[in-house]
């Protein structure tokens, strides 16, 4: 009597089966995975500028000196007194800047923080393709908070 041997394994239909459905569900996920990194880049130029924004508040207040944060609309770039940083968004990005008259200045906003905390307040708006976040500064306390819009 003879043993027949069998081969465990896949066969080669199954294994194009099996690469056909890997091929289409990245086909499908693809451009939900460009979005998400859109917003991903987003979100963090605007967490930057937010911590940017209270380290100005808080530099104020600990040297008793004005401080403030201007934001270059045309060349999306944000400075400020309290930090040698410079943040620059990307290309894909636009900015409007609400503030204070005396605030705004050609393509340039300033947000000013004084040492009792307070501000002149404003808002910053920030769009890149279909996401849109903000920051508000409230002017009586100069806190800073994040504002979602549009899609998230």
């Amino acid at each position: 009597m003879r043993k027949v041997q069998r081969h465990h394994g896949f066969s080669l239909i199954e294994m194009l089966i099996v690469l056909a459905i890997v091929a289409m569900v990245a086909a499908v996920s693809m451009p939900y995975a460009r979005q998400s990194g859109e917003r991903r880049e987003l979100d963090m130029a605007v967490i930057r500028i937010a911590a940017q924004l209270r380290m100005a508040q808080m530099a104020a207040q600990a040297k008793q000196s004005e401080q403030w944060v201007a934001v270059d609309t045309k060349a999306r770039r944000v400075t400020s007194s309290a930090s040698p940083d410079k943040i620059e968004l990307p290309a894909t990005v636009t900015i409007e800047v609400t503030a204070a008259l005396d605030g705004i200045r050609n393509d340039t906003g300033e947000i000013r923080f004084f040492p009792d905390g307070g501000s002149t307040g404003g808002k910053l708006r920030f769009q890149q393709g279909q996401y849109t976040r903000g920051l508000a500064v409230n002017w009586l306390t100069g806190a800073v908070t994040t504002e979602t819009e549009g899609a998230q």
